[in-house]
């Protein structure tokens, strides 16, 4: 790859493709590659025979809303993504747009297909693989995490159990399958693995993808999630043309990039010789460092390009550039894991951490005399005379003070 950052792969729920003309949909990917996006994933598609349009809509008719931005004065907005659609895009739809945008792509932008199939009929999996392949794809990513496979709220029909994040939750499903894919194709296989797997499920999914030999798992995948209700009108969805309906859906933005960071480094440490792609919450070129120094070789997100627009794409290469520069890293190997070997367990940190030896200390010139740190959990910190003191003989270093004061007005110095 020429960069290590892409763009994660979506529903082709816009009215162009396979709605509208291909051409459209072939321009829009263009675009990611022009700004110099490091490869293209293709959106998830089923087989031909499972694909899906609501019936009396005309095909460019897609659900309505289906991003929600939820937020409240002074709080970090939420995103939410609902996953019902009057149209589930056909695996020959796919195959169309791989094979349109294949001769376009320079050498060293890999195409990346991700592949989907429904329930363990192992030969469709392995059918849809090839024929992907056989189109182009130079790498298979298979989508162990949507749909959500979640249909009725409180419960989990049982035609639903073997689709979508279930089979990303269940390494005696997604061994087999990711076997199946492996053996019916050339090309390097990853599986992209639910956040509902959760800790340590998710381990013993990464090691029955790589028993079954796949090259790569992706840290994470988005999670399920029910979006907030209003409370001013009698908890009723946000959701626009739901008529009040909240239906699950999964969450995005910027804070699910945590989830991001603990995926990969726990991949990372516990299966050193395997492949991480993170993906989740990315939204500046610092972030893209970071996965990387917890491991990832390369980094994808959709919400970046949302929040930032596509022009991110450039500022995270010209970024990498002059920090591998500043840093003296003449390869991304150079940093790749570095992080991993600082990452220790609580205990340890408690045992070696230097205990007690600080306190905090405001500044008087930079304190505006708010007073939210003194209205607060902490004992050794007070209002005098409009500006915060602290008695070090109580401060016990926590930093909680630090965390509130919206001047940046304390510091952590040695008693």
């Amino acid at each position: 790859m020429r960069s290590p950052f892409g763009v994660a792969s979506y529903s082709p729920d816009k009215a162009w493709f396979p709605a509208g003309p291909l051409e459209k949909c072939v321009e829009l990917y263009m675009k990611f590659v022009k700004a110099g996006a490091g490869f293209v994933i293709m959106p998830s598609a089923v087989p031909d025979d499972k694909a899906h349009q609501v019936p009396g809509l005309p095909l460019k008719q897609m659900y309505v809303g289906r991003w929600l931005k939820t937020e409240y004065a002074g709080t970090d907005p939420g995103y939410h993504y609902c996953c019902p659609s009057t149209l589930e895009p056909p695996r020959q739809a796919n195959i169309d747009l791989q094979l349109a945008l294949r001769d376009k792509l320079p050498e060293n932008v890999p195409l990346i297909t991700t592949i989907l199939c429904e329930g363990m009929d192992l030969k469709e999996w392995a059918e849809h693989a090839r024929l992907s392949a056989e189109a182009g794809a130079d790498m298979l990513e298979i989508n162990a995490g949507c749909p959500i496979g979640v249909t009725e709220a409180g419960g989990i029909p049982e035609e639903e159990k073997r689709y979508g994040l279930m089979l990303g939750n269940d390494p005696r499903l997604i061994g087999p399958i990711t076997k199946a894919v492996v053996d019916a194709v050339k090309v390097p296989v990853g599986v992209k693995i639910t956040a509902e797997a959760g800790f340590p499920t998710n381990l013993k999914v990464v090691e029955a993808v790589k028993n079954a030999g796949g090259k790569y798992v992706v840290g994470s995948h988005l999670g399920l999630t029910v979006a907030p209700p209003d409370i001013y009108n009698g908890g009723k969805g946000r959701w626009p043309a739901m008529d009040g309906m909240n239906p699950l859906g999964m969450m995005l933005g910027p804070w699910t990039r945590w989830l991001c960071y603990k995926t990969v480094a726990f991949y990372k440490m516990t299966f050193p010789d395997m492949d991480v792609m993170a993906s989740l919450g990315i939204t500046v070129p610092e972030h893209i460092v970071e996965t990387m120094m917890l491991g990832a070789r390369a980094t994808k997100s959709l919400t970046a390009v949302c929040l930032k627009g596509i022009s991110l794409i450039r500022r995270v290469n010209k970024f990498l550039e002059n920090y591998m520069k500043e840093q003296k890293y003449e390869t991304v190997d150079d940093f790749i894991g570095l992080g991993l070997k600082h990452i220790v367990t609580a205990d340890v940190a408690f045992e070696k951490a230097r205990q007690f030896n600080y306190a905090a200390k405001v500044d008087s010139a930079k304190c505006t005399g708010c007073g939210i740190c003194a209205d607060n959990i902490c004992p050794a910190i007070s209002m005098e005379e409009d500006v915060a003191k602290v008695d070090p003989e109580i401060c016990s270093s926590c930093g909680q003070c630090i965390m509130a004061c919206p001047q940046k007005a304390i510091e952590m110095l040695p008693k």
